[in-house]
């Protein structure tokens, strides 16, 4: 291996297929740390070969046998050498293992019986997320390479915050007058925190920092390990102190004395582990329905769990086995499914990091505690959902917040480990590039310097979630001024954080955000997850079609301005030449509203201008509106066929090309209709935002063509507006 600048390590895997039954010997040249395995599991691997000891002892080997076999090449010259030989029992020498008693590693295995899921399990601690080498090898390159220095610098900084925090008090006798969520996401940051610098300076380091490291870990655990629970009404919160535990107990196991871990792992077992195992067993009925859900929810509780099994298997294999054999089997039937096929989320963006957080962990934790993600990783999409973020964020720097939504994309440094171990540098680069100053343990354990903008670039620029019913187009990667829109058709019904918002859109151009999405309500909102037809949460402004850039249609009519339980699809996409374009299919969403066919059309001209097209058919003269919300000043010209709106210095001309003869814009105060339900006390509103509109009465057969052109860009003409049947042509 050649053309390297710096000092640096190479891992290469494999099986080993010994010929023959009996004792061999292994030799190396150059800087090699030769692994291998007891059984094919990456997790039962010894050293057996290191760069000052270059002969190994006899090891006995089975005929017919898979063996794990690992060799790490580490240098600081430009090239990398790895060459290892044998001895075999006839005693012949052969000073390179040949291809033909090697086969290349797979990671992925299928899910065992349960009598066999911990059966690669690593006996040592630490094993989640990180070993003890991998400590090591991490110690070695601080002390070497100034980036990781510098990195380590900062985390021991923020454990001196840590530190320094006032001792905890938990004292309530009722958790669910309590944040036991937001007390255990701080939880989490400091066990790892602190664990990290314990790792690194225990070994011929600062003994002291140690020491005080793991004293405070001990009284944060110890403090409440005493709670009767945590909080299993809404059982996201238990998971999550699990997986809290679980880094404490595995991190700083060797600090604590067998009586500390003793309390910390009865915590994690029967406040954790048996109220998973419960919970599975109960049912997927009201807050319990996450067991059967295909969501965010699913995927933390599982992720998280999975990793505080992970931090005490081997106490007691039998509660663990069983217990993670059904969490593995739950999350292949439902928490991978969120990432199929194409990587694509229906909770929106900003909900893929909050897997970030909580679920992508296990599965370096799997690798490292079992040497395998038994084929987890393999589900289609999964790999891909790195690409999400990336098309979601406009050059406003602001997501498309769909859904349950946010606008801004936080540090997401799991897009680090999918571009390590899936070989994909450039989300490395988007994250390097999104969070330069963002330095955590996770994206120190995971870093990768790879990749370049040369591979944004290179990226289609417009892009179709097919499960998410999400297109994203995009005028330029690299210009800041470009135009982008994100369009949904989505599903209203499938998922916890569905909000009536099919064929809605969100509009970047100039380096503004011109037609925008509301994004969440209050959660604490009551009734804010009653999704039953007539629920409360269909009539949160936020929530409705009216608080979205969509259609409404006979308003009034029922409680709900789109049918809450459909789902819309997108029956055309194109991204081909400078007019990319897609058309939703919206009529189940409003058939409940008299409409007989409902489509939507978004498309990019030029790259630069849009145009928004609805065609609809209704069963009788009807009452349309259609919305779209913005923050920028608008100005109706007097005919009220065009508008400029206004922003940060820049305009938009937005005209009205196709529309029956009566149809006007006009500005209206974000707000809901007078004939719809009245507002729930402690909505958040939408202070900022107004509504430009366009009001048609007593219609049956609408073609409405409205057009979006950024100052500088050539008018979009009536020659231009076609019907969607015509848009290939």
């Amino acid at each position: 291996l050649a053309g390297w600048t710096a000092k640096h390590s190479v891992r290469i895997r494999g099986y080993l297929h010994p010929p023959v039954a009996g004792t061999y010997v292994f030799t190396s040249c150059g800087h090699v740390d030769l692994y291998i395995g007891l059984t094919h599991l990456a997790s039962s691997s010894h050293q057996i070969l290191s760069p000052t000891s270059t002969c190994s002892d006899a090891i006995l080997l089975q005929a017919g046998t898979s063996y794990f076999i690992e060799a790490v090449c580490t240098s600081g010259d430009d090239d990398c050498v790895v060459q290892v030989g044998w001895h075999i029992p006839d005693g012949t020498h052969i000073e390179v293992i040949s291809g033909s008693y090697l086969s290349p590693y797979n990671r992925y295995q299928e899910i065992p019986a349960a009598h066999s899921v911990l059966s690669g399990l690593s006996r040592r601690h630490p094993r989640v997320l990180a070993s003890a080498y991998d400590f090591a090898v991490l110690r070695d390159r601080i002390d070497q390479e100034e980036q990781i220095a510098e990195f380590y610098a900062l985390i021991k900084k923020q454990g001196m915050e840590f530190l320094e925090q006032p001792l905890p008090e938990y004292t309530y006798t009722d958790p669910y007058s309590f944040n036991i969520a937001g007390c255990a996401n701080q939880l989490i940051q400091m066990m790892e925190t602190l664990g990290f610098i314990y790792n690194i300076e225990s070994v011929d380091g600062d003994l002291d920092l140690a020491l005080r490291c793991a004293t405070r870990a001990w009284i944060e655990l110890e403090a409440a390990s005493h709670f009767m629970h945590w909080d299993t009404e809404h059982f996201a919160s238990t998971p999550r102190m699990a997986h809290a535990y679980a880094m404490g107990y595995d991190w700083f196991y060797n600090a604590f004395t067998p009586e500390r871990r003793a309390v910390i792992r009865n915590a994690i077992i029967e406040l954790g582990i048996k109220k998973y195992d419960e919970e599975l067993d109960r049912g997927p009925f009201g807050w319990h329905q996450w067991t059967v859900m295909k969501g965010n929810w699913n995927c933390v509780i599982n992720g998280e769990t999975g990793i505080a099994i992970l931090a005490v298997a081997g106490e007691n294999d039998y509660l663990s086995e069983d217990v993670l054999h059904k969490l593995l089997v739950n999350t292949r039937n439902f928490s991978m499914l969120t990432y199929y096929p194409d990587g694509g989320t229906k909770e929106s963006p900003s909900y893929w990091k909050f897997k970030d957080d909580f679920f992508l962990p296990f599965f370096p934790a799997l690798e490292t505690a079992v040497g395998t993600d038994f084929g987890l990783g393999a589900v289609k999409g999964f790999v891909e959902s790195g690409l999400h973020p990336i098309y979601a964020m406009g050059p406003s720097g602001q997501f498309f917040n769909y859904s349950d939504g946010g606008l801004k994309w936080q540090a997401t440094p799991g897009l680090m480990y999918l571009s390590r171990t899936f070989n994909k540098p450039l989300y490395a680069w988007a994250y390097r590039d999104r969070f330069p100053d963002s330095v955590s343990v996770r994206s120190v354990l995971w870093y990768d310097s790879r990749g370049s903008k040369d591979e944004l670039l290179n990226l289609p620029l417009d892009q179709y979630f097919s499960d998410a019913e999400v297109v994203y187009l995009r005028g330029a990667w690299d210009d800041p001024n470009s135009s982008w829109l994100g369009f949904a058709a989505t599903d209203n019904w499938d998922f916890i954080h569905g909000q009536l918002d099919q064929g809605t859109f969100v509009f970047d151009a100039l380096g503004q955000r011109w037609a925008a999405d509301l994004g969440a309500d209050n959660y604490g909102l009551p009734g804010y997850w009653d999704k039953n037809t007539g629920g409360i949460r269909w009539k949160v402004y936020r929530i409705r079609a009216e608080g979205h850039n969509t259609l409404v249609i006979n308003p009034g009519s029922t409680h709900e301005d789109q049918h809450p339980m459909v789902k819309g699809k997108m029956i055309d996409f194109s991204s081909v030449g400078n007019h990319p374009f897609a058309i939703a299919d919206l009529t189940d969403a409003y058939k409940q509203n008299g409409a007989l066919r409902v489509r939507r059309g978004i498309k990019l001209i030029d790259r630069c201008a849009l145009l928004i097209c609805d065609e609809l058919q209704l069963e009788y003269p009807s009452e349309v509106w259609w919305f779209m919300h913005t923050q920028a000043d608008i100005n109706i010209a007097a005919n009220g066929r065009s508008a400029i709106l206004k922003q940060g210095g820049k305009q938009v001309e937005v005209s009205l090309l196709a529309a029956p003869e009566s149809a006007r814009l006009i500005v209206m105060d974000a707000e809901r209709l007078a004939a719809s339900p009245g507002s729930t006390p402690g909505e958040l509103g939408a202070k900022g935002y107004r509504k430009l509109a366009i009001r048609m009465v007593d219609v049956t057969d609408i073609h409405l063509a409205v057009v979006l052109v950024p100052e500088g860009v050539p008018a979009v003409t009536h020659s231009q507006i076609c019907k969607l049947s015509a848009w290939h042509s």
